[in-house]
């Protein structure tokens, strides 16, 4: 007895531009699976790996805001690497070439920054910013205020010998 075989995709599978899988045939003449797609088109199995939705890759905020600037600029990807560009992001591209490449490719979500708290190492109390009254002041760890490099080296704490900076849990 002829047994159906099953393909290796389902209705579970992600696929780009929301494409679904809605039926799958084998052809036995051909022997090969067949999948119907949400938009009434019909795929081999080889060409659904194609379809297949990527996972985006993460950048830090400076890189994304550098790719979407050259974008926005019409620049072609082979321009953007090459372009004068921050000097972190040159830096950033200089390790991570593929990962900038997939995210100008198949688009990226921005890394979390990481925060950071900040002890001042003679009193052991920790940095705080009041929003209300717009002003900084030292307190104990629980009230301590979380900031990011960025934030800390603007304020020249980030290796200031008087601070220990530590990341915020």
């Amino acid at each position: 007895m002829f047994k159906m075989p099953k393909g290796k995709y389902d209705d579970k599978t992600k696929l780009v531009d929301g494409l679904r899988i809605v039926a799958q045939r084998f052809e036995t003449d051909e022997n090969e699976m067949y999948y119907i797609l949400s938009d009434g088109s019909e795929v081999y199995e080889k060409t659904v790996s194609l379809l297949l939705e990527k996972p985006k890759v993460k950048l830090p905020k400076s890189v994304a805001e550098y790719l979407e600037k050259c974008k926005g600029e019409g620049l072609k990807l082979g321009l953007a690497v090459i372009e004068d560009c921050p000097f972190d992001v040159f830096k950033y591209l200089l390790n991570n070439m593929e990962t900038f490449v997939r995210a100008w490719l198949d688009g990226y979500d921005i890394e979390k920054e990481k925060l950071y708290t900040a002890k001042l190492k003679l009193t052991d109390e920790y940095l705080a910013y009041d929003n209300d009254n717009v002003e900084y002041y030292f307190t104990d760890e629980e009230m301590a205020s979380k900031f990011t490099e960025e934030e800390f080296k603007k304020m020249k704490f980030w290796d200031n010998p008087a601070f220990k900076v530590e990341e915020a849990h």
